[in-house]
């Protein structure tokens, strides 16, 4: 029977509400500069709380499938139009990264990089922080086997380096550190590489310009977002942008703009803090408008792992480039594109790179820049605190001070002299507590810091405990916040963090009244897969998991990871099926629990749902077992079978409704047919799928029918029995909602509806 291939087209981007919940999905392809896709390659999905809204952040990677495809469900706050950054790294390693918005409706994310790694390796790592601690994350290429961290901070002792590959680290104080990963690979070139970066800690005096820029969906305009660091109350925007008149000069904090045409503009941004430092700052940066001709130089400078002295230096000019001139400012030059370079003291230096193209333009073009190099004196100062019952200890600290003086006041009328000092307060509430240091007058060192602090047992204010896995603590675990906001059980994911390496975890500020927690091992945990899932208190489901009130905590609150029994025994048995969301989207629910049990409810193991909604559990013996999809504040209905020699093989379908988890059993599929998935990925671009299920051969007849029942395309196929992906390929449809009409030869078939948008 002849066989026709079918093409679909995948959507261009869409933003998905799933039920209430404040989800929306980002997704994607990676592929090779051949264009083909690039299986199995990391993307990364991260969010920080650098501005708005406070105490914010996420970060995720995921995995491209056999398509290119990958695919992530994203949480955010309602009511804000939240930025996310997608990235990834290629090969050299270079970076690949673009901007998403929350409240927007986005373009499918394209990445085109090159896959073909080249021996060796190189060192590179990011960081943020949290309640939790500062976490960091080790981005690193090559085949490696050995990671050693300096976290900058000697005042740890021993505590100041690790060897795991990525670590959670506790600074004593606030302050700008110089961190630091060695790596070595395993390969033949016994490689080492070594990268160093500065991460700033806590809330530190002063301030920083920074920004980003992208273009607003469906206009010309540019939206700027101010990321810059300090206590600031003045923005100042100049969009290098004469033609467009008065509106090339704003005030606002985020900006947009349009400009008058293509071409490459200046971007400077000046900011000025409200507090008594009256901190100033300024920061540049080129941004690229349209199909703008000749060149532009660009460059930014990186901490080298050479020496304290060291950097490497990084072009980023437009245009087409033949030469390269450097000055570093101290009476030195390269003609490197991207030069190592190491000065002979600490100090600040005016570095100059100048381009020049080879094309008929024959464009030259200059940028100069400040950096910093060492430690170059300054003067700032801060204070941490304790708290017992009614007495505060303050420590005051100061940077580049010779001869420092502290005064406080702890804003309940009384003040005090000295580095290190205890006040006692009268009664429990919020006190403005205000350091003042000064020095003499040869350094010129003057400096307020006011924080609000709370004194007494505060309600609500921290919530904290201990994961344990058997006899001993979770070495790497997730702990998930959950907030239950109201009676209809409308569970919301608020917060998560990563537990330190013994067991604990602590969440602060939480304003929900009734919150949930779960621990989830991570995969590269030493008893990842011995233990399931578990709520609060050593809860399977989240029904029956202990809702905590949040004005009225009874710390530590300890979770106990449930075990998992395992499988008895190993034959050719499988239990598997897809998790959709329903309301005719059929939208794969990624990143979903599922648990099998035995046949008296003992849980045997767990997975989590792929991109396209698909799990399984393979290899198991011939034996009565339940799959059961666990959606916090969902309830589910468990789907039961027994394997045997005439069945080795269950697959079910379960769809999430509002308030519920079923098996999808109204359906009468044709005769020959198992189980029939839901196409994917939904909305979907350039190549989708189906996974039908047969019990024996079938003739299969796919018809695609537009909105008005007009048939698109038709296409016959014969397949054996058994499981079986179909791809579906075409690129004759125009946008729109179409149905896959899936018939046997007896005429009775099932229809799978998807959108399509070019």
């Amino acid at each position: 029977m002849k066989k026709t291939i079918l093409t679909l087209l995948m959507i261009a981007s869409v933003i998905f509400g799933l039920n209430a919940q404040p989800f929306f999905v980002v997704h994607g392809t990676v592929n090779n500069l051949n264009g083909l896709p690039v299986s199995g390659h990391q993307v990364y999905i991260a969010s920080d709380s650098l501005n708005y809204p406070p105490g914010w952040n996420y970060f995720n990677s995921v995995y491209t499938n056999q398509n290119g495809y990958f695919v992530d469900t994203v949480p955010f706050i309602a009511g804000t139009n939240m930025a996310f950054r997608i990235y990834t790294f290629d090969c050299i390693p270079a970076l690949h990264d673009t901007i998403v918005f929350s409240g927007e409706q986005q373009g499918m994310i394209e990445f085109n990089i090159c896959d073909q790694a080249t021996p060796g390796c190189q060192a590179a790592f990011q960081a943020f922080t949290d309640s939790s601690g500062t976490h960091f994350t080790d981005y690193s290429v090559g085949n490696i086997t050995q990671w050693s961290w300096n976290f900058g901070d000697p005042s740890a002792g021993t505590n100041n380096t690790s060897t795991l590959q990525n670590p959670t680290f506790n600074y004593n104080l606030p302050g700008v550190y110089m961190v630091c990963l060695i790596v070595s690979s395993a390969d033949g070139l016994g490689c080492t590489s070594t990268w160093c970066d500065t991460i700033t800690v806590g809330n530190i005096p002063g301030c920083q310009a920074a920004f980003q820029a992208y273009v607003n969906p469906g206009t010309e305009a540019y939206q700027f977002t101010d990321y810059s660091v300090g206590n600031i109350s003045n923005w100042h925007w100049n969009f290098g942008d004469p033609a467009s008149g008065v509106n090339n000069d704003a005030t606002l904090q985020n900006p947009s703009h349009t400009f008058a045409a293509p071409g490459v503009y200046m971007v400077c941004l000046s900011i000025s803090s409200g507090d008594s430092a009256g901190c100033n700052s300024t920061w540049c940066d080129y941004i690229t408008v349209g199909n703008a001709q000749g060149c532009q130089a660009a460059f930014q400078a990186y901490p080298d792992s050479t020496g304290p002295l060291s950097y490497q230096f990084i072009d980023y000019s437009v245009g087409n480039i033949s030469g390269w001139y450097w000055n570093f400012g101290d009476n030195t030059a390269s003609y490197v594109q991207n030069p190592q370079h190491t000065y002979s003291e600490p100090g600040v230096y005016n570095v100059c790179l100048q381009i020049y193209s080879n094309d008929s333009s024959g464009c030259s073009s200059s940028w100069c820049d400040t950096i910093v190099i060492g430690n170059v004196p300054n003067c700032n100062s801060f204070f941490t605190y304790s708290v017992s019952q009614l007495t505060a200890s303050f420590v005051g600290t100061t940077n580049g001070y010779i001869d420092p003086s502290f005064t406080w006041s702890f804003g309940d009328g009384t003040t005090g002299t000295g580095q290190n000092i205890t006040h006692t307060y009268a009664a429990t509430g919020y006190y403005i507590v205000t350091l003042t240091t000064t020095d003499n007058p040869s350094s010129g060192c003057s400096n307020t810091m006011t924080m609000q602090i709370y004194i007494g047992q505060q309600q609500g204010d921290i919530i904290w405990g201990q994961v344990s896995a058997g006899n001993t603590y979770a070495d790497l675990a997730h702990v998930l916040l959950y907030a239950m906001s109201d009676s209809t059980n409308n569970f919301t994911l608020i917060d998560s963090t990563i537990v330190d390496s013994a067991g604990y975890y602590q969440f602060s500020g939480i304003s929900n009244y009734v919150i949930f927690l779960k621990a989830e091992l991570l995969p590269t945990s030493a008893y990842y897969g011995e233990y399931i899932p578990t709520y609060y208190d050593s809860a399977m489901y989240w029904s029956e998991a202990t809702g905590i009130v949040v004005y009225q905590p009874n710390n530590q609150y300890n979770i106990g990871m449930l075990p998992a029994a395992g499988i008895a025994y190993t034959g050719n048995g499988e239990m598997n099926g897809t998790v959709t969301y329903g309301n005719g989207k059929g939208m794969a629910a990624t990143g979903v629990e599922v648990i099998l049990l035995d046949a008296a409810g003992n849980p045997l193991a767990y997975t989590y749902t792929d991109n396209t909604g698909w799990f399984s559990f393979a290899n198991l013996g011939f034996d009565t077992y339940a799959v059961y999809v666990e959606m916090p504040g969902l309830t589910t209905t468990p789907a039961a079978a027994t394997l045997d020699a005439t069945n080795s093989t269950a697959t079910m379908v379960f769809i999430v409704g509002e308030n519920s988890v079923a098996l999808s059993i109204d359906e009468k599929l044709p005769d020959g047919f198992k189980a029939v998935g839901q196409v994917f990925p939904n909305p979907s671009k350039g190549e989708a799928a189906i996974v039908i299920n047969l019990d024996r051969t079938t003739d299969i007849e796919l018809r695609v029918i537009n909105f008005t029942g007009n048939t698109m395309s038709t296409g016959e196929i014969t397949k054996p029995a058994g499981q079986h992906k179909i791809m579906l390929n075409t690129s004759q449809l125009s946008s729109g909602v179409y149905g896959l009409l899936i018939t046997n030869t007896n005429g009775t078939g099932t229809m799978r509806k998807f959108i399509v948008v070019r």
